[in-house]
C-alpha cells in the first residue's frame, strides 16, 4: 500500500504506537474466543450457527461459523479526522487465510447511518485493487480470484487422495487451543452472542452498509496468508465517519481468520507517496525514500509491531550499517516531532547470508535434582535457534538432543542419571547454516539410575523396518515403522493394548490421513480392532469397525457405528472388559467378553459436576481401574478422581480429589502444568498414575496406597525425547500424548505406549509428509518384594528377568532417599526357594507419613540391568 505522511491511520499500522482500533487484534492473553472481553474495539456477532466468537492467537476467527460478522464499536474518527469529505480516498488492506481447504471468503464493508444523505450514483467512483497473496499484477491478480474461484467450486469432499506432499508447512500457531470445549464455551458465550445478533439486528435498521469488497476467495492454509487491498472514493453528501465491518464465510466448518486490517485515509491526493526502497549493499542495507524532512526510522524483525527508532535523518537516503547477514528487516519512516504523520508503509528486505562462521561460547551446564540448565554466549548476530547435542550412554557419542531451541539457555528434562553429561551447543542461521560446536560442558545430576519412571523405559532394536523411506520430520527418522501401528493412510491415535490368549490387542483410534482438517479431523475419528502376535507391534487391523451398537437397546441416535475418541479398556476381576470412548462429547461405556467382541452398549457415564464450570473435563479423555468391591475408580481429564456414589456401573459418579494441578507433592514450578491424558493403574502394591503436561511436553508420574492420596515420584515419566534405540540415536517427536500401559497378571506395567507426532497439530494438511502413529515402548518391569522383618526383604523370583544380584548396588528405603543414592545398603544375600532374601543395614530414611507407604528398591544386576522395586512397610 503506497501512503504519503500526511494520509492519516483510521485503523491499524499506526508504528511505532500501538495499532488503532486494535486493527491488528492484539490476544493479550483474554480467555479464549470471547469477544467482549477480548477487545474494547470490535463486536462480534456467530449469526445463525451460534459457535463463540472471538480472537485466536492475535486474529480474528470465525471458529468454522457459516458466516459471521466483526463490527468496530463505534465510528472510526480520530482526534484528526471527524468528518470524511467528497473526493476523500480511503485505502484499505487486510491479510486473511481458510485453516483448510475450503470455498472461505471476506467481505469488508463501511456501515454509516441511515439518515446520511448519499448520492448512489457516486458509487461508480469505488476502486478496488485486491491482492491476492505476493501478486502485483492487478490483472493477474483478478485471473488468480478466478481461478481459485472456480477452483474452490471443486472442493466438496473430505478427502484429497492418496498422494502424499513432502513439502512442510512452515508457520507456527503455538496458541492454539487443544481441547475443544465446544458445550461449555457455548454456555459460556450464549448470552453474549444473543445479545450481539440482536443488537445488530436492531442496528440494521438504522444503518447503511457500503460494500468496498464482496466475498473475496482467500486463502488456504498450507499457502501462506493473503493480503487483499483496494481503494474507495468518499461520494458526494456523505461526511459522517463509519463503522467498519467484517464478514467472514466458510463451508466444512472450516475457520477464517483475518490477521489484521488498515484503513487509511488519503485527503491530499496530490501529496508524494514515501516510495521507500531498499537493497542490499557491502556496508548494510541502503532505503532510498521521497522525503526532504526530517524523518525517523524504524526497523523490526516482523511485520505489524516490534519497530525501534534506529536514526533520525534529512536525506533521501540511510545507510543501515547495523543489519546482520541473513536477517529479515521491515522499516518504516515518519516524519520526526510529528506523530500524526503516517508511517510509511513497511518494506521487507534480507540481508544475503554466506554462512555463519562462529560457533557458540561459554557454554556452561549447572546441576539441579534431576534436570540440567545449560547457558551459553553467541557471538553472531544472524542466529535463528541451536542444536543441542548430548553425549549417547552406550557410546559416549554425540547425539541429537533438541532442535530449534530458542534463547541462549536450555533446561535438558531428562538427562542421563548416574553419569556425567556432556553437551555441545551449535547455532544455525536464516538460511539454515550450522556453526561448528561449542565447547563441551559437563554436569552430573545427584538423582540416580532408577529415580524416575522416565529411566524404566527401554531402548528399542535394531530390525530390518527400521527406515527413513515413510514420513515425519527428519528428526523423527529413521524409526521403526513396525513398533506399534503406522502406516500412510490413516493418522493413528490412542488405544490401550491387552493380552488375551497369546495375541495382543488393541483398539485404536484413527482417522483417514487426507482428511480435509489434518489431525483437527480426530472429532470424526473411529475406532478400530487390530492384533499382534509382540507387544510391541506391527499391530495390523483386524475389524475397521471394533464395535457397532447403534441398533442395540437404550443406544441413543447420535452414538454412531464405531464413532469415538480417545477409546480406553478398563480390565475386570473376571476376565471381562469396559471400553469408555468420548462419542460426541459423550462418556459412552461398553461391555465385552473379549477383547474381540462384540461390544454391548451399556449407557452414557453420568458425574456430579455441580459447582465446576467444566464439566467436560469429567467426561473426556478417562481411564479406570476395578476396585476390589467391584467398582470402579476413573481419573479425569486433569487427574481428578471420581467414583460411583451408588456402585452403579453408569453412575453417577462423585468427585472425590482436587486435580493433579493442585498437587501439593509436586514442585511448585509443575503446578502451573497443563495436565491432561492420565493413565490410572494398580498392581498388587500400588496405585499408579502418569499424566501428561500438553503444552510443556513432558508427563510427571504418580503413586498412591489408596487411589486418592497422591505423592509425585522425582522427575518425568516421559518427555518427547524418550524414544531411543540400541545404537543411540533417538526418535524426536514433537508431541507424545494419549499414554497407556500394558500390564502383566501382577497389574505391573511392562510396555507404555503413546500417540505420537512430528509436527504442530495445526500443521498437519491433507496429504502432506505429516501425520501421528501409536508408538510402543519396552519398560523394566517393577520387581514383586516383600518385608520379612525390619532388616530383611525377599525378592521374589522372575521366570524372564536376571534374578542374580549384584548387592554392591542396591539400597533401599524411602524413595526420597533412595532416588538419590542413600539409604539401607545389602550386607548379604540368601537364595530360597521363593526368591533372594537380602540383609539390610543403615538407615533407610522412612518415616512414619504416608508418604512413605511403600520402601523403594533400586540396584543392577550382575549384567548390568537396573533392578527397581517397591514394598509395602506400613501396615
Amino acid at each position: 500500500m503506497n501512503t504519503n505522511p500526511n494520509d492519516h491511520v483510521l485503523v491499524g499500522f499506526n508504528m511505532p504506537d500501538p495499532s488503532l482500533q486494535d486493527g491488528d487484534f492484539d490476544y493479550k492473553g483474554k480467555p479464549y474466543k470471547l469477544l467482549k472481553i477480548q477487545s474494547d474495539y470490535w463486536l462480534a456477532d456467530p449469526g445463525k450457527d451460534n459457535r463463540p466468537i472471538g480472537l485466536e492467537s492475535d486474529r480474528l476467527s470465525s471458529n468454522g461459523n457459516s458466516k459471521v460478522f466483526y463490527t468496530t464499536k463505534s465510528s472510526i474518527e480520530t482526534k484528526e479526522i471527524k468528518f470524511l469529505k467528497a473526493g476523500d480516498i480511503i485505502k484499505w488492506q487486510f491479510c486473511a487465510q481458510a485453516e483448510y481447504i475450503s470455498n472461505a471468503r471476506v467481505s469488508l464493508s463501511l456501515i454509516f447511518s441511515e439518515n446520511e444523505n448519499f448520492d448512489k450514483s457516486e458509487n461508480s467512483n469505488k476502486v478496488e485493487n485486491e491482492n491476492f497473496g505476493k501478486s502485483e499484477n492487478p490483472e493477474k491478480a483478478k485471473e488468480e480470484n478466478c481461478n481459485k474461484s472456480e477452483n474452490s467450486e471443486r472442493v466438496e469432499n473430505e478427502s484429497f487422495g492418496k498422494s502424499r506432499n513432502p513439502e512442510r508447512a512452515e508457520n507456527e500457531n503455538c496458541n492454539k487451543s487443544e481441547n475443544l470445549e465446544k458445550a461449555e464455551n457455548e454456555n459460556c458465550n450464549k448470552s453474549e452472542n444473543s445479545e450481539k445478533a440482536e443488537n445488530r439486528n436492531k442496528s440494521e435498521n438504522f444503518e447503511r452498509e457500503e460494500i468496498l469488497t464482496d466475498n473475496i476467495i482467500i486463502s488456504n492454509a498450507p499457502e501462506s496468508p493473503g493480503e487483499y487491498s483496494g481503494e474507495y472514493i468518499v461520494p458526494l453528501n456523505t461526511k459522517e465517519m463509519p463503522k467498519v465491518r467484517l464478514t467472514l464465510s466458510s463451508d466444512f466448518n472450516v475457520k477464517v481468520f483475518v490477521e489484521w486490517i488498515d484503513i487509511i485515509l488519503s485527503r491530499y491526493i496530490h501529496e508524494p507517496d514515501w516510495d521507500v526502497s531498499a537493497h542490499d549493499c557491502m556496508g548494510g542495507i541502503m532505503l532510498t525514500f521521497n522525503q526532504l524532512d526530517f524523518c525517523d526510522i524504524y526497523r523490526s524483525d516482523c511485520l505489524r509491531n516490534g519497530y525501534q527508532k534506529i536514526a533520525q535523518n534529512k536525506s533521501i537516503s540511510f545507510l543501515d550499517s547495523t543489519a546482520a547477514a541473513g536477517r529479515t528487516y521491515y522499516y518504516s519512516l515518519r516524519r520526526s516531532m510529528d506523530n500524526n504523520s503516517m508511517p510509511s508503509y513497511p518494506i521487507m528486505i534480507s540481508k544475503p547470508d554466506n554462512g555463519i562462521t562462529l560457533s557458540p561460547k561459554n557454554l556452561n551446564a549447572v546441576a539441579d535434582n534431576w534436570e540440567i540448565t545449560l547457558s551459553w554466549d553467541d557471538p553472531n548476530l544472524d542466529t535463528q535457534y541451536y542444536n543441542i547435542y548430548r553425549n549417547d550412554v552406550a557410546s559416549d557419542q554425540l547425539t541429537l538432543l533438541s532442535y530449534h531451541a530458542e534463547g541462549t539457555t536450555f533446561v535438558d528434562n531428562l538427562p542421563a542419571k548416574s553419569i556425567k553429561n556432556k553437551y555441545v551447543v551449535t547455532a544455525v542461521d536464516f538460511n539454515g547454516n550450522e556453526s561448528p560446536m561449542s565447547n563441551v560442558a559437563e554436569a552430573k545430576i545427584p538423582a540416580i539410575l532408577g529415580a524416575s519412571f522416565s529411566d524404566l523405559i527401554l531402548p528399542l532394536k535394531i530390525t530390518p523396518s527400521v527406515t527413513e523411506n515413510t514420513w515425519g520430520e527428519p528428526y523423527t527418522l529413521p524409526r521403526d515403522i513396525n513398533n506399534g501401528i503406522e502406516d500412510n493412510q490413516y493418522s493413528y491415535w490412542g488405544g490401550r493394548i491387552v493380552k488375551e490368549g497369546d495375541m495382543y490387542h488393541l483398539n485404536i483410534v484413527k482417522w483417514p490421513e487426507n482428511s480435509r482438517k489434518g489431525h483437527w479431523a480426530w472429532p470424526s475419528s473411529t475406532v478400530s480392532y487390530a492384533t499382534s502376535s509382540s507387544p510391541t507391534g506391527p499391530f495390523k487391523t483386524i475389524r475397521e469397525l471394533a464395535y457397532t451398537y447403534t441398533k442395540q437397546d437404550g443406544a441413543s441416535d447420535d452414538n454412531l457405528i464405531s464413532k469415538g475418541h480417545n477409546t480406553n479398556v478398563i480390565l475386570l476381576k473376571n476376565g471381562s472388559y469396559i471400553l469408555y470412548t468420548l462419542v460426541n462429547s459423550k462418556p459412552i461405556l461398553l461391555s465385552s467378553e473379549s477383547m474381540k467382541g462384540p461390544w454391548k452398549y451399556k449407557g452414557e457415564m453420568l458425574v456430579n459436576a455441580m459447582g465446576y464450570p467444566r464439566p467436560y473435563i469429567f467426561k473426556a479423555n478417562l481411564s479406570a481401574i476395578e476396585e476390589s468391591d467391584g467398582s470402579l475408580l476413573f481419573v479425569g481429564k486433569l487427574g481428578h478422581m471420581m467414583k460411583s456414589s451408588n456402585g452403579s456401573l453408569l453412575g453417577p459418579y462423585d468427585i472425590l480429589t482436587k486435580s493433579v494441578a493442585e498437587n501439593e507433592t509436586l514442585p511448585e514450578r509443575y503446578r502451573g502444568f497443563a495436565f491432561e491424558d492420565p493413565v490410572l493403574w494398580k498392581d498388587h502394591l500400588q496405585y499408579h498414575l502418569i499424566i501428561n503436561g500438553c503444552t510443556d511436553l513432558r508427563a510427571i508420574y504418580l503413586r498412591s496406597p489408596n487411589g486418592l492420596d497422591w505423592f509425585y515420584e522425582d522427575g518425568f515419566a516421559y518427555t518427547p525425547t524418550s524414544t531411543i534405540y540400541e545404537n543411540g540415536r533417538r526418535n524426536l517427536w514433537h508431541k507424545m500424548e494419549r499414554p497407556n500401559v500394558l500390564v502383566d497378571e501382577f497389574g505391573r506395567a511392562t510396555h507404555l505406549s503413546l500417540a505420537v507426532m512430528d509436527y504442530y497439530k495445526d500443521k498437519d494438511y491433507p496429504n502432506d509428509n505429516h501425520s501421528s502413529k501409536n508408538q510402543v515402548l519396552p519398560l523394566v518391569v517393577y520387581r514383586r518384594i516383600k518385608k520379612i522383618s525390619e532388616d530383611e526383604i525377599l525378592v521374589y523370583y522372575e521366570s524372564d528377568l536376571s534374578n542374580d544380584f549384584d548387592i554392591s548396588t542396591i539400597i533401599f528405603g524411602s524413595s526420597k532417599a533412595v532416588n538419590y543414592g542413600r539409604g539401607s545398603t545389602v550386607s548379604k544375600m540368601d537364595m530360597t526357594s521363593d526368591g533372594v532374601v537380602l540383609s539390610l543395614v543403615g538407615d533407610k530414611e522412612l518415616s512414619k507419613n504416608l508418604v512413605d507407604f511403600a520402601a523403594k528398591l533400586i540396584g543392577k544386576t550382575k549384567d548390568g540391568q537396573l533392578v527397581v522395586g517397591y514394598c509395602k512397610w506400613q501396615e
